[in-house]
């Protein structure tokens, strides 16, 4: 059985700095976790929870894989991502 992730562990993953967090707010069956990350080239584990990413400041060239297929975009204040339960992802 694959290891999922919890968002919890995703800086391990994905270098960042944490910059709110629902942890120990007594939520059921959803949190929030804001970040904010530099540019890099990185692997996003699979993921133990379905997650909404929101694009807050500044714009963004995005390349992303997944199932070995590559998509570019501009990301930007008001874009979102959906990361899929346990799919591993590339992006840079």
């Amino acid at each position: 059985m694959t290891t999922l992730c919890p968002p919890e562990d995703l800086p391990d993953w994905v270098p960042g700095r944490v910059l709110l967090a629902s942890d120990g707010l007594g939520w059921r069956h959803v949190g929030l976790r804001s970040y904010r990350y530099r540019g890099q080239d990185v692997i996003v584990p699979a993921m133990r929870d379905f997650m909404l990413v929101s694009y807050q400041s500044g714009t963004t060239p995005m390349r992303r894989r997944f199932d070995g297929r590559w998509t570019r975009e501009r990301m930007a204040p008001g874009a979102a991502s959906l990361l899929t339960r346990a799919q591993k992802a590339h992006w840079t």
